[in-house]
């Protein structure tokens, strides 16, 4: 088993957990390096989450194309929109 905790600075916490080939992920802020918030909005903050997850899936020697399944917590209908939105233009993520 691989623990991974030093890829960014949000906690107390395992950013992911390699075992058995599967790799469980922590959820993901929208952090960067040294843990701090970014700013500019719901679609700048999907793509540093996104970018969060694709760094610790790297370091577990995996990749977002190995990706099952993501679960998403937004606090406003517009915030779903928009990061919707950002799912279609990416187009490397499908939305359920």
């Amino acid at each position: 088993m691989l623990v991974l905790t030093h890829v960014i600075a949000t906690g107390p916490h395992s950013q992911a957990i390699k075992a058995n080939g599967f790799v469980f992920l922590s959820a993901q802020i929208p952090a960067d390096k040294e843990g701090k918030l970014i700013s500019g909005g719901v679609k700048a903050q999907v793509e540093k989450m996104i970018e969060n997850t694709k760094m610790v899936l790297e370091q577990a020697g995996s990749g977002l194309e190995d990706v099952v399944k993501i679960n998403v917590s937004l606090y406003t209908s517009r915030s779903y929109e928009a990061e919707s939105e950002d799912r279609v233009e990416r187009g490397d993520l499908l939305m359920m």
